[in-house]
């Protein structure tokens, strides 16, 4: 069954692929797309979480059920995936 975290790890596998890509942006979309991958089979998040990461060259935003990242100016959270700057997470009705 393909859900938004499979999904993200071919769209990031694909991405890898690229040959106009500097070798550096593709070595962190494999890292990604490794990562969205094991967490996918792991099912650490739920359909209660997100995930919303940012990295030098990379934006990558999962949305799962009513959720979404908080506003530019929000805190941090620590990223399941190890990565840099993960926004803070309200559900949507509460930011309306």
């Amino acid at each position: 069954m393909f859900n938004e975290f499979t999904i993200a790890a071919a769209t990031a596998g694909a991405w890898a692929e690229r040959t106009d890509l500097a070798e550096d942006s593709r070595r962190l979309a494999r890292i990604i797309s490794s990562k969205a991958a094991k967490l996918a089979q792991s099912r650490f998040l739920d359909s209660s979480d997100v995930a919303c990461f940012e990295t030098i060259g990379c934006h990558l935003c999962w949305r799962v059920g009513e959720i979404r990242c908080d506003s530019e100016d929000a805190g941090t959270v620590a990223c399941p995936l190890g990565m840099d700057k993960v926004k803070t997470l309200e559900r949507k009705s509460e930011a309306a």
